[in-house]
């Protein structure tokens, strides 16, 4: 993810969340055929053995509550699987970047009662 997410941690304190987030990877510069401009010729995943690359999830858990998770893991918000990483253009310098989105966070957990 790019340098607008977290988890809080960041802060120390583990409670603070940031507003925004996007995802970026630089994967496209290590392909042969893409176009680090145009983004022409770049693929996610990338060509090569097992058609892969590892995406983020966010998820609950009943003992962590709101995690990120990083792999294939469908199971919570994939923010679209591959295609979370968005597209190469002129103002991603060569990498693979979404748009700038509100963070959803995960939903509250319900309180007893």
């Amino acid at each position: 993810m790019g340098a607008q997410a977290g988890t809080g941690a960041e802060t120390g304190h583990g409670t603070g969340r940031y507003p925004q987030l996007q995802f970026v990877t630089t994967v496209s510069a290590s392909e042969e055929d893409c176009d680090l401009t145009t983004g022409a010729g770049c693929t996610m995943p990338p060509p090569g053995p097992g058609n892969f690359y590892p995406f983020w999830t966010q998820a609950r858990d009943r003992e962590l509550g709101c995690t990120w998770q990083f792999g294939n893991v469908r199971r919570g918000n994939t923010f679209g699987d591959d295609a979370q990483y968005g597209r190469v253009d002129p103002t991603t310098m060569g990498g693979l970047a979404s748009q700038i989105m509100a963070n959803p966070n995960c939903r509250p957990r319900r309180t007893p009662g």
